[in-house]
């Protein structure tokens, strides 16, 4: 009797048996881990957005930190110059106009009042005269324990200056000769300006948006007036939610994620807050997901296409043994 070829005993084993089941076994569990993944991924997808999002709002809340505590240094230089100290020098209207070209962007004016509050001379050259000694700073500023310190004013329209009508911000430093009082020194703050140089172009989606809040009275910073229709909602329930440094959470179907942003010794108090709709979310998700089930075709058409290699091999095994077969049958009678 001929030996059977090695060819023959594989085909004819259990092993391709166990090759197909395995291959089918393999389809199926992917197919049904994908979808029990799919829900579970969606809100790992969530979780990752968010965490991104606190990522930037906190790198972005710490430069402007810095920012602010950089123009207090340069107040408070500026403040210390002898000629500034005298307000009948002729001379602080040149050192002014200097200073504020070296300035940045947000600092849209610099200003030296006297002790009676009126305008002595300004960085941005606008010769309009308007007191403040009725003004909130002005009065801290004439306090003699708050020399040498520095007062960041609350949000207000600007009623003179190169800010007026529109939101701004004083950061003030008294100003002595001695210990007289002389005045104050201010530098106003472009909230404009301000918004375009770090709240506008901070997003991590196309659709995503961020700004400022002030957690002491709810109102918007930057945009000024924001387009969210339930704007006074939502800057409740960011206070409610402020009590740690920065969180997370949902409100109207968006992705929250704030940082909180402290000024001065805490006299400013904000938020700065970056928003993502659920629905460019849930867009995103299904285009990372689709790049997930093109993979998964791609594997399981691989191995359809193995299983058919496989399959026509053994047919094709099959034929040739019965082809071999009968010719050496035929072979075979001949010979007798």
């Amino acid at each position: 009797m001929e030996k059977r070829s090695f060819t023959d005993n594989f085909l004819n084993s259990y092993f391709r048996v166990l090759f197909v089941l395995a291959s089918f076994v393999s389809v199926f569990i992917a197919v049904i881990i994908y979808i029990n993944s799919i829900n579970r991924s969606e809100v790992v997808f969530k979780r990752e957005m968010l965490n991104r999002q606190v990522v930037s709002v906190r790198s972005a809340a710490k430069v402007i930190e810095e920012f602010f505590k950089a123009q207090e240094q340069k107040i408070a230089f500026i403040a210390s110059i002898p000629e500034i100290k005298n307000p009948d020098d002729p001379n602080i209207a040149n050192i002014l106009t200097d200073a504020q070209k070296s300035l940045p962007i947000p600092i849209s004016d610099i200003v030296r009042f006297d002790a009676n509050g009126d305008s002595v001379a300004r960085g941005s050259g606008i010769t309009q005269v308007d007191n403040v000694s009725d003004r909130e700073y002005f009065l801290w500023a004439k306090d003699p324990k708050n020399k040498g310190s520095i007062f960041y004013s609350n949000p207000l329209i600007a009623r003179g200056g190169s800010e007026k009508g529109k939101l701004a911000m004083a950061i003030v430093t008294p100003v002595y000769s001695g210990n007289k009082f002389t005045g104050v020194l201010l530098m106003t703050v472009s909230f404009d300006n301000f918004g375009q140089l770090f709240i506008t172009d901070l997003k991590i989606t196309n659709g995503s948006r961020s700004f400022v809040v002030n957690l002491q009275d709810g109102s918007f910073i930057f945009p000024a007036i924001n387009s969210w229709k339930d704007s006074a909602d939502f800057s409740k329930n960011l206070s409610s939610m402020a009590k740690e440094q920065e969180g997370v959470g949902i409100f109207l179907n968006n992705l929250i994620a704030y940082h909180i942003i402290s000024l001065g010794d805490g006299s400013q108090f904000w938020s700065l807050v970056m928003v993502i709709s659920e629905n460019e979310t849930l867009s995103l998700f299904k285009s990372v997901n689709l790049n997930f089930i093109n993979f998964l075709i791609l594997v399981i058409v691989i191995i359809l296409t193995l299983l058919a290699i496989l399959i026509l091999a053994i047919r094709f095994g099959q034929r040739n043994s019965y082809l071999r077969g009968f010719v050496d049958g035929q072979n075979y009678r001949k010979a007798k």
